[in-house]
């Protein structure tokens, strides 16, 4: 092993120590900024950074308009002629044929026998020429402002000379300019702007937020150049407005362009609305969809611009007559509630509710949300549980209501409710009860915890338990009500099912007169 070892070493001696083969040369380049700009002119600047192995065959400066590709220009470089004196491997070239008012893009490009090798796109913009006749535009007034939009109006003052023109307004909710939106003028069939016969023009604003600050402006641009209209405000409305006496067409803007049927406004409505609603006429209308924190009022006359100004004793007719409707359909009621959480609150005020077939609650059948009614009437509406309404779990008001004429074929004849996923909370204030009918529980079926004040029931009747029949558990308060026993209420007016020890008795604080 030793003299192997010596072998080696001896035969090495006077070998050259092995050494890291050279750096590959790469080629390298850059775009630098152009200098110069002007309206049609620029200087276009490029720096080879290095060289690689092989010879530089050509440099070129590529140049193209921002978003247009097919612009793209070719400017070859004299590699003696372009180079920029004192600066080693910089080139520069200037341009005189460009379009002003442009955003530009380009770039510096090297090729040797390995390939081109290109720098970074760098952008510019040209300048407005001084003889450039700018367009201007006059910001008018916005009209026909309703809960979802307004009509802005404007003025076309000029086109300048350019040959591309684009009218917008632009807009955004006030304090948010970083939300600005653009609608233009509306074209016509050949594509034209539609002007009237002065240069004015009307842009409809739609989508927007009810009872919120917006802030807009009318915006004139040719390929030229951009003019700006003065800066205004408006704010939208909280009111939709609704009669169904109404001539079809109407935006719900005011009582003169009022929708004519509730589903239809309340499907537009967002939270925080107020559906205005005329006593002129009836409405024939099913299924319309309740929605959270958006107010349905009736009663109005047609007129008036403030809610105080209502007579009391107007109320508005919705008719729930509907052909399709059966004791076994769940989808024909009079009202739905569209809510995401059994909180969600609507108020109701001021209608009366007639003629709702359905199979829970003839007018409305809750299966969340928390409906609040005050002033409203329940007439003559039908179910087999539940003839007036029908609901499931959470709180639900009634106050200074009239339940009159309801019927169900099964039970319940005026109002039917059970805990389903969450216990009910139901209240009642100086409401009547009157001639309400079903085989049991003349006036209703109830559940959970629910407070009667100040109320009068009058000959309500039912084969079993003429007044109501509670269910399940809760905390029943009777205070102050009337009962004006009708001529049959079975054999017996209350009846109580799987009581919760309330501390007190249910209908001993009733005033009971015959």
């Amino acid at each position: 092993m030793l003299l192997a070892l010596a072998f080696f070493t001896a035969c090495n001696e006077g070998e050259p120590a092995f050494e890291n083969p050279p750096e590959k040369k790469e080629l390298k380049v850059a775009t630098l900024p152009q200098t110069d700009s002007g309206v049609t002119t620029a200087n276009f600047n490029g720096e080879i950074l290095s060289e690689g192995e092989t010879q530089i065959e050509k440099a070129s400066f590529y140049y193209w308009v921002q978003g247009d590709m097919s612009t793209r220009t070719e400017v070859p470089i004299d590699l003696e002629a372009d180079k920029v004196d004192g600066a080693t491997g910089r080139y520069s070239v200037s341009l005189d044929n460009l379009q002003s008012f442009t955003d530009y893009s380009y770039i510096f490009a090297v090729t040797d026998e390995s390939g081109r090798v290109d720098g970074e796109a760098i952008s510019f913009s040209t300048l407005i020429s001084s003889e450039v006749e700018e367009p201007a535009v006059s910001t008018g007034d916005a009209e026909g402002v309703y809960f979802g939009g307004a009509d802005i109006k404007g003025t076309l003052l000029g086109d300048g000379n350019g040959s591309k023109l684009n009218v917008v307004i632009a807009f955004w909710k006030k304090g948010f300019p970083e939300g600005r939106r653009y609608q233009s003028v509306p074209e016509d069939e050949d594509g034209n702007l539609i002007f009237d016969e002065d240069n004015g023009f009307v842009v409809s604003l739609k989508g927007l937020s009810p009872g919120q600050a917006y802030v807009y402006q009318a915006v004139v641009q040719n390929e030229l150049a951009i003019g700006e209209g003065e800066i205004k405000e408006f704010v939208t409305n909280t009111q939709i407005f609704v009669d169904a006496t109404a001539p079809e067409g109407g935006n719900g803007s005011s009582w003169e362009s009022a929708l004519n049927s509730v589903k239809d406004a309340m499907s537009k409505a967002e939270a925080g609305v107020e559906i205005w609603v005329s006593a002129k006429g009836e409405f024939n209308e099913s299924k319309i969809m309740l929605k959270k924190d958006v107010k349905l009022m009736g009663g109005f006359a047609g007129t008036e611009d403030s809610a105080d100004q209502r007579d009391p004793d107007l109320k508005t007719v919705i008719d729930g007559t509907n052909p399709s409707a059966t004791y076994s359909s769940l989808d024909t009621p009079i009202l739905e509630m569209e809510a995401a959480a059994f909180d969600d609150v609507c108020e109701i005020e001021r209608f009366v509710f007639k003629n709702g077939l359905n199979y829970l609650g003839g007018v409305m059948f809750k299966r969340q949300g928390s409906p609040s009614f005050t002033d409203c009437e329940f007439r003559n509406n039908s179910a087999k549980v539940g003839g007036a309404f029908f609901g499931y779990g959470d709180e639900s008001r009634f106050v200074r209501c009239l339940f009159e004429g309801n019927f169900a074929t099964g039970r319940a004849g005026a109002i039917g409710f059970s805990n389903g996923t969450k216990k009910s909370s139901t209240y009642y204030e100086e409401c009547i009860f009157r001639d309400n009918n079903a085989p049991n529980y003349g006036v209703g079926q109830l559940a959970g915890d629910l407070v009667f004040r100040n109320c009068t029931f009058e000959n309500n009747t039912a084969s079993k338990w003429g007044l109501f029949h509670f269910y399940k558990t809760g905390c029943p308060q009777f205070q102050g009500n009337t009962v004006l026993i009708g001529d049959n209420l079975g054999d017996n007016s209350l009846h109580v099912r799987d009581q919760r020890n309330c501390g007190g008795s249910y209908p001993a604080d009733w005033k009971v007169s015959n």
